[in-house]
């Protein structure tokens, strides 16, 4: 069977008996989606995608006024919230790398175990404390965005839900690590904002354990079966208006608003 999640990665990441690995992923439903990579293989980069999330009957619902807001040259920073968590990154990268194929999102670590879709991530860990709550991977985007590519946040660094002092699901307050990223690049921001949120157990797990939430993810994105993702895509943001915000907070706050008002 073709993988696109090797049981051989899983084993090296977590080093336990083949019969644990193999238990693991059944129970996080990875081997459910190496059945589906297996079906629907031979297919790569976009492609891959797309057939994915043919197979699942996922739609995507964007304007096409929505998609001209995109830049068609130059370096440039997505920002958006951060629902579902696959499907967040495999969706932002199907509709942008078709206008821009040298856009690049930044994913939690354990995506890098897609081997046919790594090219498209620059990978992070959510859980690295040292690495300015979850913005690891900085210098890897100021890389990229140097060469005059575009790169996607996900500022949270973690999927949204119930948190305290919020009013119902949202990302996490977000961490100043990407904001100092986006203070220190200078360049053009285009807000994204995904509507919707991950189900019940999700949320529950998570106040259990944040890692819960996380091995739930591959769970959650197979559980999007025969739905429409609606995604809105606000007008780009200039380098003239950022500096307008020298505090990294109050430029933390006009962001995060930008995309919760779409």
């Amino acid at each position: 069977m073709k993988e696109i999640i090797p049981v051989e990665a899983i084993q090296k990441a977590i080093r336990l008996h083949p019969f644990w690995v193999k238990l693991i992923m059944r129970i996080l439903k990875l081997n459910r989606l190496n059945q589906i990579y297996d079906r629907i293989y031979p297919v790569e980069g976009l492609e891959l995608i797309e057939k994915l999330l043919e197979y699942l009957n996922i739609h995507i619902s964007v304007e096409q006024q929505d998609l001209a807001q995109i830049p068609r040259q130059g370096a440039f920073i997505s920002i958006s919230n951060h629902p579902f968590g696959f499907l967040d990154g495999l969706t932002t990268i199907l509709l942008i790398r078709k206008i821009r194929p040298d856009y690049k999102v930044t994913a939690n670590f354990l995506l890098q175990h897609l081997l046919p879709l790594k090219d498209f991530f620059i990978f992070v860990n959510p859980f690295d404390e040292k690495k300015h709550q979850g913005m690891g991977g900085t210098a890897l985007c100021l890389e990229h965005l140097g060469s005059g590519g575009g790169v996607g946040l996900f500022p949270a660094g973690e999927v949204s839900t119930y948190y305290k002092g919020q009013k119902g699901v949202a990302d996490r307050p977000w961490p100043l690590a990407p904001i100092r990223l986006i203070q220190k690049a200078q360049i053009p921001v285009l807000p994204m904002h995904f509507h919707g949120q991950n189900s019940r157990l999700f949320h529950l797990l998570g106040k259990i354990h944040p890692l819960l939430r996380t091995v739930r993810l591959p769970a959650e994105f197979l559980h999007k079966k025969n739905s429409k993702v609606s995604i809105k895509i606000g007008k780009l943001i200039d380098i003239e208006t950022l500096q307008k915000y020298s505090k990294l907070e109050d430029l933390q706050v006009f962001l995060r608003n930008s995309v919760y008002m779409l």
